[in-house]
């Protein structure tokens, strides 16, 4: 549930938070055979950046015209977690109103799964600088409307919290539970909010969800909702496939 999407070609001249993100796990799969020399994370693609990304590439067998794009994205993202884990770090300068690009959507989806209802289209504009000083004056923190160090992981801090409070404590994440219908009720229908509501923050065509662990109406609508998105059958009904669905889409958001 952590991936920044990819979204757009990144190249030599390129700049901005998701270059800084990309060198940033450049410096995070780099070992004892690497050529490259760390690099700074300044959100400049240069030509050190275009080396890395070329050795990257090489080593990974993939075409090596040394720009990032969707396939690049997508593999150096896998190699970087295979090392350090699922949660996406700091990518290394601040982002701010004007900037653009997947971290941006990033954080404008982890704020609306914090109850914001922000478009998630990667643009950091006036209204993701409101909700960011919303987040920021509520938990303490100077309410500048830029996210730097502090607020990145504030945030990370608060949407892992509330994952864990919410999520049933005698499940694993993503373990089926059952079938879950209308009348349903209980920790595992809390589960099942809880992915509806972050789905709804991905996408708008789902109606968010009060986490109450009882399947009413409003649940059946935001799962008609997801299958429908999905190309599942709507029923309504939470079946092993839509459960699955589900948890798998959250994964690879």
């Amino acid at each position: 549930m952590a991936i920044p999407g990819y979204y757009s070609l990144l190249q030599r001249g390129s700049s901005g938070p998701d270059v800084a993100l990309v060198q940033t796990w450049l410096n995070g799969v780099r070992d004892a055979c690497t050529w490259y020399d760390a690099l700074k994370a300044d959100g400049k693609f240069g030509a050190s950046t275009q080396r890395a990304v070329q050795e990257f590439q090489l080593k990974n067998k993939m075409n090596m015209d040394g720009k990032v794009g969707q396939n690049t994205w997508n593999v150096l993202y896998t190699r970087y977690t295979a090392k350090h884990g699922l949660k996406v770090p700091y990518p290394g300068i601040v982002l701010h109103t004007g900037c653009s690009g997947g971290t941006v959507r990033l954080v404008q989806q982890k704020l609306n799964s914090l109850g914001e209802r922000l478009t998630a289209d990667g643009r950091f504009g006036a209204a993701t600088a409101a909700a960011v000083q919303r987040f920021q004056r509520y938990f303490g923190l100077t309410a500048d409307g830029v996210v730097g160090r502090t607020t990145w992981q504030k945030l990370y801090e608060v949407y892992n919290d509330i994952a864990n409070r919410l999520l049933s404590s005698s499940l694993r994440p993503g373990e089926y539970p059952g079938v879950l219908r209308s009348g349903s009720t209980g920790t595992a229908v809390r589960e099942l909010q809880f992915y509806l509501y972050l789905m709804s923050a991905y996408q708008s065509s789902i109606p968010s969800v009060s986490i109450d662990g009882r399947f009413g109406a409003a649940t059946e609508a935001a799962v008609r909702a997801y299958q429908r998105f999905a190309g599942l059958t709507v029923d309504g009904i939470v079946g092993r496939k839509t459960w699955d669905s589900l948890y798998l889409s959250l994964i690879h958001i």
